[in-house]
C-alpha cells in the first residue's frame, strides 16, 4: 500500500470513531503530563534537599545521627563538601551502607584517615569498587588493618597497584590468604621487599601448591606453574 492510501484509510477510521479517538489522545497526554510533573517534582525535591545538606556548617554535619546519615541517599551524601565530609565522626563513618561506601568520591576517600579507616566494617571495605580502591592513597592502604586487608575481594587485590602492594607491612603481608596471594600480578609480587617478602615467597608457595590450582591459573591467567620461582629467584 501507498502511503497516501494509508493515511486515507487511518483518517477516514479516526472520523468514524470521533469520540474514542479523543478519548484515546486524551488518556495518552494526561500520561505523559503525569509521568512529566512527578519527574519533575522528585527532581525538584531532590536539589531542595542537597541544597540544605551542602548549606549545613561542619558542625551540624558532624552532629548528624548514624540514623540521619545512613538514610540519606547516595545524592546527597556525594554533595557534601570535601569540609563537610572530613568532618564526620568515626561513628558516622561506620554508619554508611555498603551502598553509601561504594557512592563515595574519590576527594572524599582521601579525607579518611587512618582512624576513620579502622572505622570502617568488612563490610563497607567490601563494598568499594575496584577504581576506589586504586585510588587510595599508599598511607591509607599501609592503615588498613589485616583484617580489613584480609577482607579485601581477589578483584579488590588486582586493583591495588604496584606501589600500593610495595608499602604492605609485614603484618599485611601474612593477613593476604592465598586467593589474594594467587590474584597478585608478579610484578606486584616483586615489588615486596624487605621481611614481608619472605611472608610472600611462603604464601606464594601455598597459593599454588594445589596441582589444581595451577592448573586454573595457567589457564586461566596465562603464567607457569612455577610462578614464584620466577618471581623469587
Amino acid at each position: 500500500m501507498r502511503f497516501t492510501t494509508v493515511f486515507r484509510v487511518a483518517l477516514r477510521a479516526l472520523r468514524r470513531n470521533t469520540m474514542r479517538s479523543i478519548l484515546t489522545a486524551l488518556g495518552i497526554i494526561i500520561g505523559i503530563g503525569a509521568v512529566i510533573t512527578i519527574v519533575s517534582m522528585g527532581n525538584g525535591a531532590k536539589a531542595r534537599v542537597e541544597a540544605q545538606v551542602a548549606a549545613l556548617g561542619t558542625v551540624q554535619v558532624a552532629a548528624l545521627t548514624t540514623a540521619q546519615l545512613s538514610g540519606l541517599s547516595t545524592d546527597v551524601l556525594n554533595a557534601l563538601t570535601t569540609a563537610q565530609f572530613a568532618a564526620l565522626t568515626t561513628g558516622q563513618l561506620a554508619a554508611l551502607t555498603a551502598t553509601q561506601s561504594a557512592a563515595l568520591e574519590t576527594a572524599d576517600l582521601h579525607q579518611l584517615g587512618a582512624a576513620a579507616l579502622h572505622a570502617l566494617s568488612t563490610d563497607q571495605i567490601q563494598a568499594l569498587t575496584t577504581g576506589q580502591v586504586a585510588s587510595l592513597a599508599t598511607q591509607q592502604v599501609v592503615a588498613l588493618t589485616t583484617g580489613q586487608l584480609a577482607a579485601l575481594t581477589t578483584d579488590q587485590v588486582v586493583a591495588l597497584t604496584t606501589t600500593q602492594v610495595a608499602l604492605l607491612s609485614t603484618a599485611q603481608v601474612a593477613a593476604l590468604t592465598t586467593d589474594q596471594v594467587a590474584a597478585l600480578e608478579t610484578a606486584d609480587l616483586r615489588a615486596v621487599t624487605g621481611p614481608g617478602a619472605a611472608g610472600l615467597a611462603a604464601a606464594a608457595r601455598m597459593a599454588y601448591e594445589s596441582d589444581q590450582q595451577i592448573a586454573i591459573l595457567i589457564s586461566q591467567r596465562l603464567i607457569g606453574a612455577k610462578k614464584w620461582d620466577l618471581v623469587f629467584h
